[in-house]
């Protein structure tokens, strides 16, 4: 691997090693759940390749990084990866160049900004409010929503909208802020329609929701979340 570099980590314990892996009795140690780099012959829990069958290629990219040969830049093909969030997360491990190393390390009693702030997976640190500092996880995707029937008007022209991203199609409401509050609208503003519509599916692009209010949220589990105020 490199060597030289000093690089500092914030990470969340969220298992034990188990006792029938060698590693238990060797003493302190961690294993980072990086995609791509799980070394077949040690894990387990490899279930990501059946969890997600499409990228399985991506998930066994890097079992052999610097086991087969001690070069750091062979044996890893980021490539392999479809999704833009398995890539970015295999790209950010790979960066350090980690091989086996060891650190100096700090055990908190409380969970620091790094995580309070950042943590981008489900459960949140904070339940129910993820930041928007996890802008990166984005992927582009379809979405279809259960609103009121919508149409769109001329850009730049406010209207009644009550799903942020697109007006409604009832013309009186559209007419002014005192009829769009009489109808029962969201917000009178100009949509967008780039965004994601309230009640529409976020799961894999958890901030590209509307939010023109500042009171949406990307909620739900692991495997289906959807904008809610």
């Amino acid at each position: 691997g490199y060597e030289g570099d000093t690089s500092t980590l914030v990470l969340k314990g969220t298992n034990v090693c188990p006792d029938g892996n060698p590693m238990y009795r060797a003493g302190a140690h961690f294993d980072i759940a990086a995609p791509g780099f799980d070394v077949l012959a040690h894990s387990f829990a490899h279930e990501c390749p059946t969890r997600e069958p499409e990228e399985a290629e991506g998930f066994a990219a890097c079992g052999t990084w610097l086991i087969d040969d001690n070069d750091p830049d062979t044996n890893c093909d980021c490539s392999l990866f479809k999704s833009p969030t398995l890539r970015a997360g295999y790209e950010n491990f790979y960066s350090l160049k980690w091989d086996n190393l060891t650190v100096t390390y700090e055990e908190l009693i409380s969970c620091p900004p790094e995580l309070t702030d950042l943590h981008c997976e489900y459960p949140y640190a904070t339940e129910g409010s993820m930041p928007d500092t996890c802008a990166r996880n984005t992927v582009t995707t379809t979405t279809t929503s259960t609103t009121p029937a919508t149409t769109s008007k001329p850009s730049g022209d406010n209207c009644c909208s009550w799903n942020y991203a697109s007006c409604g199609d009832d013309i009186w409401c559209n007419e002014s802020e005192a009829n769009c509050d009489d109808c029962g609208g969201k917000a009178w503003m100009e949509p967008n329609p780039n965004c994601i519509p309230i009640y529409g599916e976020c799961t894999s692009n958890r901030q590209g929701y509307c939010n023109p209010l500042g009171n949406v949220r990307c909620n739900g589990g692991r495997w289906y979340r959807q904008c809610q105020e």
